[in-house]
């Protein structure tokens, strides 16, 4: 295997990976502002004061610091095969 088809390799699967890692987000994302609009309305039919938790950059913290994760795990990656692809092509 080739330098430039294990890099196209990897763009492969690094784009399915932020696919995946983008869908699983969303759903983290959609599940929390149902759990929290949910709890709005169960204190509202109480007749509760509803203190907001304010998140503030916490979703953008996590969503940037997995994509930062991710990115860094496939570069790595990438850069060892290549490595070990260099040093078998050297033996022979």
């Amino acid at each position: 295997m080739s330098e430039s088809e294990l890099k196209k390799l990897m763009r492969k699967y690094q784009i399915k990976a932020s696919i995946i890692l983008m869908a699983a987000l969303m759903i983290a994302i959609m599940a929390n502002t149902y759990l929290i609009n949910s709890s709005i309305d169960r204190h509202y039919e109480l007749n509760l004061p509803y203190t907001s938790s304010d998140t503030g950059f916490i979703w953008g913290a996590i969503i940037l610091g997995l994509y930062t994760v991710l990115a860094l795990c496939f570069h790595f990656f990438e850069k060892v095969l290549i490595e070990v692809i260099k040093q078998q092509n050297n033996r022979r």
